[in-house]
C-alpha cells in the first residue's frame, strides 16, 4: 500500500480544508475499467476543443467589432469636424447677416431722415399755398370789384348818353326815330353787360369751388402720405409731393385759362361797345380807359408764356425727382432680391443640416447597441478566461499522486460551485466563483464616455436648432417685406396712372389754351407764343415718355416678383423633395434597427452557446487515474488537468 497527501495551504481562508492523510490502496483489477474511464475522457476532451473552438471564433467576431467600432470612431470624428466646420461657416454667414441687417438699419434712418425733410418741406409749401390761396382771393375780389366799378362807370356813361339822346331827340322825329333804335341797342347791350356780369360772377364761384375741390384733394393726398410710413415713405412722399406741384400747376393753368376767357370775352365785348359807339358817335373820342385795359390783357397775354416756361422748369424738376425716387426704389428691390436669394441659399442650408443631424443621431444609436454588446461579449470573454486560469492555478498547486483526499476535494468543490451558481451574493475576487459575471469599471467609463459625446451632439443640436428657429423668423420677416414691396408696387402703379389721366387733361387744357391765345393774340405775337405752346408740348411729350420708362421699370418689377414667386414655389418643392427623402432615410433606418435586432438575437444566441460553453467547461473535472502499465509489475499514475487558454493540448 501507497499513500499520498494533498493540501491547499495556498488557498484562501473561505475555502474548504479536508484531512490531511487518506491511504488508498487497490489493485488494478479493482480500479476503475481504464477503458470506460479512457472513452469518458475523450468525450470530455472533445466537449472541451468544441468549446475552445467556439471561443475562438467568438473572439474572431469580437475582433471584427472592435475593428467596425474604431472605423464607426473615426467616420464620427470626420463627421463631427464636419460639423464643426459647417458650423463656423453658419457662424460666419450669421455674422454676414448681421451686418447687411446694420446696413439696413442705417438705410432706413436716413430714409426716415430724408422723410422728415420731406415732411418739413410739405408743411413749409402748405404754409406757402395757403399764403398764395389768400393773396389770390383778395385779389380776384380787387379785381372784381374794379371791374364792378368799371361796368358801373361804363353804365353811368351810357345813362348820360341817353340823356343826351333824349335832349336832342325833341329837334327833330327823325333824330329821335335814331336816337330811339340807339337806346335800344343800348338797353341790349346793358343786358349783355348785366349778362356777362353775371356769367363772371358765376365762373367766380366755380373758381372758388375748384379752389376748395383742390384743397379737399390735398387734404386727402396728406392722410394718404400719413398713412403710408415705412421703409418706401421718402419715395412715396417725393412722388406725393410731385404731385402736389402737377395740381399746383393745374391750378395756375386752370387760373390762366379763366383770365384768358375773361380777356377774350372783354376784348369780344370792347369790340362790339367800341363799334356801336362809332357807329352811333364817331366822333366821340373819350375811350383811353378802354384801350389802357386792352393793353393789360395784352400784356397779361404776353407774360403768360414766361409763367409756362416757369410751370414748365417745374415740371422738370418733378421729373428728376420721379427718375431719383425710382433709382432708390431699383436700389432696395436689388436689396430684397439679394436678401431672398440668401434666405433661400439659408434653407437649404437648413435642410442639409437637419438631414445630416438625423443620420449622426441615427449613427449614435448604432454605436451605443454595438459597444454595449461588444461590452458584454469582452466582459464575458474575460470571465471565461479567468476561470480557465483560476482552475489552471489551483490544479498546479496540487501534488500530482493520486489521492482519496484529493478526488474528494475535487468533487466538494464541484458541488459547491453548482450550488453557489445564481445567488445574490458577489463572488467578484472569489477563484471559485469564476461563473458569476459582475459588472465592469471599464464598462462604465465607455458607457460614461458615449453618453458625454450623446450629451454633446444633442448641445450641438440644440444650438443648430436655435439658430434654424432664428433663420426661419428672419426668412418670414423678409418674405413680409416683400409683400409690403408688392403692395406699394400696386399702389405707386395705380398713382402712376393717376398722373398719366391728369397729364392728359393737362395736355387738352393746353390745347384749349393753345386755341384761345390764338383767338385772342395779335398775329405778331401769336407765333412766338405758338412755339412757346409747341416747345412745352415737346417737353410735356419727353414727360410722357419718362412715364411710360417708369411704367416699363415697373412692369419688369412686377415680373420680377413674379419671378421671385416662382422661386418660393420651387423652394416649397424643394422641401417636399427634402421631406420625400427625409422619409427614405426613415424608411432606410427601420431597415438598420430590424437587422440591428437581428444581430441581437444572434448575439443572444452566441451568449447562450457560450453559457452552454460554460456549462460544458464546467463538466471538465480533474481525474487521477492509477494503475498499471502491465499487470502486477509497475504502477502508474494518470493525471488529467485541463489546460489553460495558451495550450492546445492535455498534460497527462
Amino acid at each position: 500500500m501507497e499513500s499520498s497527501s494533498l493540501s491547499f495551504s495556498g488557498k484562501k481562508k473561505s475555502e474548504l480544508t479536508l484531512p490531511t492523510t487518506v491511504n488508498l490502496e487497490t489493485e488494478s483489477d479493482e480500479s476503475i475499467d481504464k477503458i470506460q474511464i479512457y472513452d469518458e475522457m475523450q468525450e470530455r476532451m472533445a466537449d472541451y476543443l468544441e468549446t475552445k473552438q467556439q471561443v475562438g471564433s467568438l473572439q474572431n467576431q469580437i475582433a471584427v467589432f472592435k475593428q467596425r467600432l474604431l472605423q464607426m470612431e473615426n467616420d464620427f470624428n470626420k463627421e463631427k469636424q464636419d460639423l464643426h466646420d459647417r458650423l463656423m461657416d453658419l457662424e460666419n454667414k450669421n455674422e454676414h447677416l448681421t451686418n447687411a441687417n446694420s446696413e439696413l438699419n442705417k438705410n432706413i434712418e436716413e430714409l426716415q431722415n430724408e422723410n422728415n425733410k420731406m415732411h418739413e418741406e410739405i408743411i413749409r409749401l402748405e404754409n406757402k399755398n395757403h399764403t398764395d390761396q389768400l393773396a389770390r382771393k383778395e385779389s380776384m375780389d380787387r379785381m372784381l370789384k374794379e371791374r364792378e366799378e368799371h361796368y358801373r362807370s361804363i353804365i353811368t356813361n351810357l345813362e348820360q348818353d341817353v340823356a343826351k339822346f333824349k335832349d336832342q331827340a325833341s329837334s327833330s322825329q327823325v333824330e329821335f326815330v335814331q336816337c330811339r333804335d340807339s337806346l335800344l341797342k343800348k338797353s341790349a347791350d346793358y343786358e349783355k353787360l348785366q349778362h356777362e356780369y353775371f356769367e363772371m360772377n358765376t365762373k367766380c364761384e366755380l373758381a372758388i369751388a375748384d379752389q376748395k375741390e383742390s384743397e379737399d384733394r390735398c387734404k386727402s393726398l396728406r392722410s394718404i402720405i400719413k398713412q403710408q410710413q415705412d421703409e418706401n415713405s421718402s419715395m412715396h412722399q417725393l412722388f406725393q409731393t410731385q404731385s402736389d406741384k402737377l395740381a399746383s400747376v393745374e391750378k395756375a393753368l386752370d387760373d390762366k385759362t379763366a383770365l384768358i376767357r375773361t380777356v377774350v370775352k372783354e376784348r369780344d365785348s370792347l369790340q362790339l361797345r367800341l363799334s356801336k359807339i362809332r357807329e352811333i358817335l364817331p366822333e366821340y373820342s373819350d375811350f383811353t380807359e378802354f384801350y389802357n385795359k386792352l393793353k393789360e390783357r395784352v400784356e397779361i397775354a404776353e407774360a403768360l408764356p414766361i409763367e409756362l416756361r416757369k410751370y414748365k422748369k417745374k415740371l422738370a424738376n418733378a421729373i428728376k425727382a420721379l427718375q431719383i425716387s425710382d433709382a432708390k426704389y431699383n436700389e432696395k428691390d436689388s436689396k430684397l432680391d439679394e436678401a431672398l436669394k440668401h434666405a433661400d441659399e439659408l434653407k437649404q442650408e437648413l435642410n442639409n443640416t437637419n438631414a445630416e443631424n438625423s443620420d449622426i443621431r441615427h449613427k449614435f444609436g448604432l454605436l451605443n447597441i454595438i459597444k454595449t454588446n461588444v461590452s458584454v461579449i469582452e466582459a464575458s470573454n474575460r470571465e471565461i478566461s479567468h476561470r480557465f486560469n483560476e482552475i489552471k492555478a489551483s490544479l498546479d498547486n496540487t501534488v500530482p499522486h493520486f489521492s482519496l483526499r484529493s478526488l474528494l476535494i475535487s468533487t466538494i468543490v464541484l458541488k459547491r460551485w453548482k450550488n453557489l451558481l445564481g445567488t445574490p451574493r458577489a463572488y467578484e475576487k472569489d477563484t471559485r466563483n469564476w461563473w458569476w459575471i459582475c459588472g465592469d469599471m471599464e464598462v462604465k467609463q465607455q458607457k460614461n464616455w458615449i453618453n458625454e459625446k450623446i450629451n454633446q451632439v444633442k448641445s450641438v443640436e440644440k444650438e443648430l436648432n436655435d439658430q434654424i428657429s432664428s433663420l426661419k423668423s428672419e426668412v418670414a420677416r423678409l418674405t413680409d417685406s416683400c409683400q409690403q414691396k408688392e403692395e406699394e408696387i400696386a399702389a405707386k402703379d395705380s398713382h402712376i396712372y393717376q398722373q398719366d389721366d391728369r397729364i392728359t387733361k393737362l395736355n387738352l387744357k393746353i390745347e384749349d389754351l393753345s386755341n384761345q391765345v390764338n383767338m385772342m393774340v395779335d398775329p405778331s405775337v401769336h407765333k412766338e407764343i405758338e412755339d412757346l405752346l409747341w416747345t412745352t408740348k415737346a417737353k410735356l411729350a419727353e414727360t410722357l415718355k419718362a412715364l411710360s420708362k417708369t411704367t416699363e421699370n415697373l412692369v419688369f418689377l412686377q415680373h420680377e416678383c413674379s419671378v421671385l414667386r416662382h422661386m418660393k414655389d420651387n423652394s416649397t418643392d424643394k422641401s417636399t423633395q427634402v421631406n420625400d427623402e427625409n422619409q427614405k432615410l426613415k424608411n432606410r433606418i427601420s431597415m438598420l434597427e430590424r437587422k440591428i435586432k437581428e444581430l441581437n438575437v444572434r448575439l443572444e444566441q452566441k451568449d447562450q452557446e457560450i453559457i452552454n460553453s460554460e456549462k460544458k467547461a464546467k463538466k471538465v473535472e480533474p481525474y487521477y487515474i492509477t494503475g498499471y502499465d502491465l499487470p502486477g509489475r509497475q504502477k502508474a499514475v494518470i493525471s488529467c488537468i485541463p489546460p489553460n487558454n495558451n495550450s492546445n493540448n492535455f498534460f497527462y
